[in-house]
C-alpha cells in the first residue's frame, strides 16, 4: 500500500501538545488546551471504493495514514486515492492574520510528476496572501506557482518531485473571522520564511546556544595568543644613516621601491652616487648642451678601477662592480646623456 503522512501539533516547551490562547484577542483567561484527536480520518477510497487503512504517530508532530493490505499488490495503472480527514492544529494565528499551514502530499518514498492543491475557505473569507516551499525538509524551495481565488487559493509545483520532496501550502487571511472554536482549540507555530540560518535563530534557545559557542571559541583564542601569540616587545627605534651591511645605495632604493616602482631612475641615480661615496668615481657638472638657459649637464670620470683589475681598487659591492663595468669599462670618462 501507500501512505499518507501529515505534520500536527509542534510540541510546546513543557513536552505537551498544547497550545494557549491569548485572552487579550480572543477573550476570557489565559488557558491551555490539550487536543485529543488532533487528525480524524473520515474515508479513504481507491477508484471510489472504501480502502483499508489504519494511522500510526510518527512522534510528537506528525501522523501517518497506511493505505491498503500488507502483501495485497495492484496491477500497474492508474489508481484514483481519495483521502478525506478532519485535522486540528494546521491553524496559526499571529497579530494581524490567521493562517492555514499545510503539507499538501507528505514526504513519500518515491517520486511525484505533478503535485497540486486548491483550497476553499468557508464562506466570507476572503485570503491576503499564498505562498510556499518546495523541496525536503527545511530546503525553503520556490519551485511552485501560487494564485488567490474568489474562494480561496491553488497552488501547484513548477518541477517535478523526487522520493521525500514535499509541497508546503501557506495561505493567510484577516483575523478573527474563523469559528470561535477554532480560537479555542488553538493554532501551531506560525511557518517562518527565509534562509535555514534566519529561521534557527527564531528560538531564544538557539540563540543562547550560539552566544555559547561565540564565548567558548573567543575564550580558546585568547588563551592561544597570551601563551603562544604573543608579539615581543618593541625595542627603542634607532635612526640608520648607513644601509645594512653588504647592501649598497642602488640595492637599498630597490628594496624600496621594488613593490611599487621596482628598478627605476631613483635607484639608477642611488647606484651612481654609491660608487662616488666609495671613491670609485668623480662626478662633474658641466654646462649642458640643453637651449634651456641655466641646464647642466654630468660627466662621470673613474678615480679607481674595479675588483680584478690589477690596478687599484674600490671596495664594490656585486651590484655596483656590474653598474662600474656597464658604465665606464675600461673607459676613463663617461658624459651622461639620454642615449647612454
Amino acid at each position: 500500500g501507500i501512505f499518507r503522512d501529515i505534520a500536527w501539533l509542534r510540541e510546546g516547551r513543557k513536552g505537551k501538545h498544547s497550545s494557549e490562547v491569548s485572552s487579550a484577542k480572543r477573550g476570557g483567561k489565559r488557558r491551555t488546551i490539550e487536543p485529543k484527536n488532533p487528525i480524524e480520518v473520515l474515508s479513504v477510497k481507491r477508484g471510489g471504493k472504501n480502502e483499508p487503512y489504519r494511522t500510526e504517530g510518527l512522534g510528537p508532530e506528525e501522523i501517518r495514514i497506511r493505505i491498503g493490505r500488507e502483501g495485497t499488490f495492484l496491477k500497474p495503472g492508474p489508481h484514483l486515492y481519495e483521502l478525506t480527514y478532519r485535522a486540528e492544529r494546521l491553524l496559526y494565528f499571529q497579530e494581524g492574520q490567521d493562517g492555514l499551514y499545510w503539507n499538501v502530499h507528505g514526504q513519500w518514498e518515491f517520486s511525484a510528476d505533478k503535485v497540486s492543491a486548491t483550497v476553499v475557505l468557508p464562506e466570507g473569507i476572503r485570503a491576503t496572501k499564498v505562498w510556499g516551499y518546495t523541496g525536503k525538509d527545511r530546503d525553503w524551495g520556490e519551485d511552485y506557482a501560487a494564485e488567490l481565488t474568489e474562494t480561496g487559493a491553488t497552488i501547484k509545483a513548477t518541477r517535478s518531485f523526487q522520493a521525500r520532496e514535499n509541497l508546503i501550502f501557506v495561505l493567510e487571511w484577516p483575523p478573527g473571522l474563523l469559528d470561535v472554536r477554532a480560537y479555542e482549540r488553538g493554532g501551531r507555530e506560525a511557518p517562518f520564511r527565509g534562509s535555514w540560518i534566519s529561521h534557527w535563530l527564531t528560538t531564544i534557545e538557539n540563540w543562547r546556544l550560539l552566544i555559547l559557542l561565540l564565548g567558548a571559541t573567543f575564550l580558546s583564542y585568547f588563551v592561544v595568543w597570551l601563551f603562544l601569540g604573543r608579539d615581543p616587545r618593541k625595542g627603542a627605534v634607532v635612526t640608520r644613516y648607513f644601509p645594512p651591511e653588504g647592501l649598497s645605495a642602488g640595492a637599498a632604493a630597490y628594496c624600496a621601491r621594488m613593490d611599487r616602482l621596482g628598478y627605476d631612475d631613483t635607484c639608477f641615480s642611488a647606484g651612481i652616487l654609491g660608487l662616488a661615496a666609495k671613491g670609485a668615481i668623480h662626478i662633474e657638472r658641466t654646462a649642458g648642451d640643453s637651449p634651456i638657459s641655466g641646464a647642466w649637464s654630468y660627466a662621470l670620470h673613474a678615480k679607481k678601477i674595479c675588483q680584478g683589475s690589477g690596478k687599484e681598487t674600490a671596495d664594490l659591492s656585486p651590484d655596483e662592480t656590474s653598474l662600474y663595468e656597464n658604465l665606464l669599462g675600461e673607459a676613463a670618462d663617461l658624459k651622461l646623456t639620454t642615449k647612454n
